[in-house]
């Protein structure tokens, strides 16, 4: 069983696991939860108001890390963010990838790496990055337009 939990202010929300309902609950102070059994596959969550659907949210599972998706998040005169995202082959984000990242970088420099993760211990790197749930951050320099990253996964 799992513990889900949905945050919402409507007064009414329904869980779906594959399509199957597991009932409307009140949310109290703005949360609703439900113990399900685990399933893999697509977990959505309706919201309601006045028993009409106003709201849906959904999520799905997704399989094993096939690539890293980067997106330049911000870009300044001299420093741009890329914001670096672990993707199975069906490009979705996989929350649970911490693997290392060789970072390399055309038209640019890294003059910076972050993860987020509050424990992390490694020496500090311009050059390598473990994923924290799926992310990472890198901070690059160089006035080029088209800065590209390419990772390689070490697994």
């Amino acid at each position: 069983m799992v513990s889900v939990r949905v945050f919402s202010n409507v007064n009414e929300v329904e869980l779906f696991v594959n399509g199957n309902s597991y009932g409307k609950k009140r949310p109290t102070d703005c949360i609703a939860n439900w113990e399900v059994p685990y399933q893999a596959g697509k977990l959505s969550a309706v919201a309601y108001t006045e028993a009409r659907p106003i709201n849906e949210v959904c999520c799905e599972t997704s399989s094993t890390i096939d690539a890293i998706k980067s997106e330049k998040i911000f870009e300044g005169n001299d420093y741009s963010l890329f914001a670096l995202e672990a993707i199975d082959d069906q490009q979705r984000f996989v929350p649970t990838s911490d693997h290392q990242l060789s970072i390399y970088v055309e038209n640019g420099e890294v003059i910076g790496l972050a993860n987020g993760n509050p424990i992390d211990q490694d020496a500090y790197s311009v050059e390598n990055i473990s994923l924290f749930q799926g992310k990472a951050l890198a901070i690059i320099r160089g006035k080029e337009a088209n800065i590209q990253i390419k990772t390689i996964i070490q697994k």
